[in-house]
């Protein structure tokens, strides 16, 4: 890889940071955030059930397991022996007026359970069900299946301290509030993503079906993210940006002193609006619009990708390996806002991209649409602009 090309791919990497880090100051009063919770000990056997009815909702991001057999055998052994375990968080939400739960950490250990409890493979490389690894003759190498009874009274009715908090979100610095909440609890244990963290506390049908749109965009290849933004969601980030950059500019909510990463919490919360007119229009809306991403070819007859183009040492054209964040966003709010774009002018796009990164070095910062400071109002209309000239 061309050193042009390492230094754009990093950009890239940038352009997901800036929606932003479980570390970036919060920009609201902490202070003024109500938050409340209640403690009650669940059994395992009530926890494994609220799973099953999916009153405790785990969502796909969440269902990888990361635990090392270790980790699994002692958490296991640890119930069976009456050790105290930390508290499992949730976080409560209403669906269809049932009120039902999300894991906020407690994840690894829930997870251990299922797979145990129900007799499955520890990971994928196991050929058959998990068999307990332990120093106590009764339970080494055995099954939960193959346990005494008494064992496997025991650990079923084995009491685990849950904390259960919730909020009322009333406008957008509530849904801040609540996700900086969500954050700090989530540090203690298996660390996620800022858009797992969206996903989970915001999760709806509209949150669910951006997931499905974000996988089928993937596995087109017309969204090319690395295998670790993957594993944290990063593909249904880009579909969110497309949406928020919809929904601020239609409602003239672009403000520069929101982050992009609050502009995305916002929007999240915006979409749990099921029965919200303008949400049903905008989900509508961006399925088409993906469809249509979906079919955009280069010029190569390849799928097309939003690629950052630069030229080499030796002036050749050559294109970054990945997606990128803006140039998707803006083309998919394009696509979103008008129904008629289904066709990409590549010549074009590829000569506006060369033009672009060779200012991205020029001192006055002001000139490139795609680097340095690129959530001003401005660079949104000028990559509006210039993208809005490639698509027809």
């Amino acid at each position: 890889m061309s050193e042009e090309i390492r230094e754009l791919d990093d950009i890239i990497k940038q352009q997901f940071l800036d929606a932003g880090s479980l570390e970036e100051t919060a920009e609201i009063d902490l202070s003024k955030i109500k938050i409340e919770w209640k403690q009650t000990d669940y059994s395992v056997n009530d926890i494994l059930e609220l799973v099953k009815t999916e009153d405790i909702y785990v969502p796909e991001f969440q269902r990888n397991y990361v635990w090392k057999q270790d980790q699994g055998n002692e958490f296991i052994e640890s119930l069976l022996i009456g050790i105290p375990i930390p508290s499992i968080y949730l976080s409560n939400f209403k669906d269809n007026q049932a009120e039902k739960y999300n894991i906020i950490d407690g994840l690894q250990r829930i997870t251990t359970l299922l797979k145990f409890i129900n007799n499955q493979k520890y990971d994928n490389n196991s050929s058959a069900s998990w068999k307990l690894k332990s120093n106590v003759a009764e339970w080494d190498g055995k099954t939960f299946s193959e346990f005494d009874k008494v064992w496997q009274n025991k650990l079923k009715r084995t009491r685990i301290s849950t904390i259960i908090i919730s909020q009322e979100v009333n406008d957008a610095e509530d849904a801040f509030g609540i996700f900086n909440v969500f954050a700090r609890i989530n540090k203690t244990g298996t660390k996620l993503s800022n858009q797992q963290i969206r996903s989970s506390l915001n999760y709806s049908e509209n949150i669910k079906r951006l997931s499905i749109l974000a996988d089928s965009a993937v596995k087109k290849e017309s969204i090319k993210i690395k295998e670790t933004d993957k594993k944290n969601a990063g593909q249904d980030e880009l579909i969110l940006r497309g949406i928020n950059l919809y929904k601020i500019m239609k409602l003239d909510e672009v403000h520069n002193k929101i982050t992009l990463k609050n502009q995305l919490n916002n929007t999240a919360e915006w979409l749990k609006q099921t029965k919200n007119p303008d949400v049903i229009s905008t989900m509508d809306k961006v399925a088409e619009a993906i469809d249509r991403y979906n079919n955009l070819i280069d010029s190569n007859g390849k799928v097309f990708y939003c690629p950052i183009v630069a030229k080499n040492k030796t002036n050749e054209v050559t294109y970054t390996n990945w997606t990128s964040p803006l140039i998707f966003e803006t083309i998919m709010y394009l696509l979103i806002k008008n129904e008629n774009l289904s066709k990409i002018d590549f010549k074009r796009y590829e000569n506006e991209m060369l033009q672009q990164s060779e200012l991205k070095s020029d001192p006055d910062i002001s000139k490139s649409a795609f680097f340095n400071n690129t959530t001003s109002l401005e660079k949104i209309k000028r990559r509006i602009d210039i993208l809005s000239e490639c698509l027809c």
